[in-house]
């Protein structure tokens, strides 16, 4: 923001809130997916192969199974949804086969991976990351949402992920939307495993990851409660030192270019004089 040091910008507001979410956002999320795998244990009825919410949302996001990919769309473009569901949940249950013994077992696994690939987190991860909807909202179907679930050893990995990219507009929430730059972006992921064990379901969060890129229509980029929305937490390899440079070696950079300016003006302007009166006494001599 105008008129702050480099150290109190380093110190606003907004980079006190990203710190908070930054050092609160793996816990978080692994306490709010933790309860949500066992209010799926718990919920799971005998014969069901999907979690209602994963059901329907198996076509509104990007999966990836195993090898198998199902795109969002694509059900309703071949023509027979409910076919597509039960490929989907059939390729589901069979990545979590070796996961667990029994047929109840695996079935009730699924279930818990099922609910997990769902709505459900997105909602977690967004009121986890700064920059999810409750400070920052953006238009209706900028959002495109992916999963990947692979078996290791006798695990799932899942990853979930949210993005936008190449948007014209943003809003705080429950306010008026404001234009923004196409080169602006959000981004937001979590990874964790699911494992069944003797004591119940075991759900690790891996990495939680955000990024956020608010631009102007003019290409500057936005400051909000005078912190820069143009980062990546944690921070990307070589990311920390080239935000400190922008943040703070530019405005003192800036600084001293202003000093150094004002110096040199009367200097530049005495040379100025010198040379004019050398050029003036050339004439004389000449004529």
């Amino acid at each position: 923001a105008p008129g702050m040091t480099p150290c109190r910008r380093r110190a606003s507001v907004g980079s006190r809130r990203l710190a908070d979410f930054a050092t609160a956002r793996t816990s978080k999320l692994q306490a709010l997916l933790q309860a949500e795998a066992s209010r799926a244990v718990e919920d799971f009825p005998l014969g069901c192969e999907l979690h209602p919410q994963c059901a329907k949302d198996f076509d509104r996001a990007d999966f990836t199974i195993g090898d198998d990919i199902f795109v969002c769309g694509g059900a309703a473009e071949a023509g027979d949804v409910d076919a597509e569901r039960r490929r989907f949940a059939k390729r589901l249950r069979a990545e979590c086969e070796l996961c667990c013994a029994g047929e109840e077992g695996v079935a009730r696994f699924a279930y818990v991976v099922s609910a997990l690939a769902s709505q459900g987190t997105m909602a977690h991860l967004g009121s986890a990351c700064f920059s999810g909807p409750h400070t920052y909202s953006l238009p209706g179907g900028a959002m495109e949402v992916r999963y990947t679930i692979r078996r290791r050893d006798r695990a799932i990995l899942l990853e979930a992920s949210r993005a936008a990219e190449g948007f014209s507009s943003f809003s705080l929430a429950g306010e008026d939307e404001i234009a923004c730059h196409s080169s602006s972006f959000l981004r937001e992921s979590v990874d964790f495993s699911v494992q069944s064990t003797t004591e119940g379901i075991k759900l690790e969060v891996l990495h939680a990851r955000e990024a956020l890129r608010l631009v102007w229509p003019d290409q500057r980029v936005v400051v909000h409660d005078g912190f820069e929305l143009d980062f990546c937490s944690p921070p990307s390899e070589g990311q920390s030192w080239s935000s400190w440079r922008r943040r703070c070696y530019s405005p003192v950079f800036d600084m001293f270019s202003g000093i150094a300016s004002a110096f040199m003006r009367p200097l530049v302007a005495v040379a100025r004089f010198a040379l004019r009166s050398v050029r003036d006494d050339r004439k004389k001599h000449i004529d």
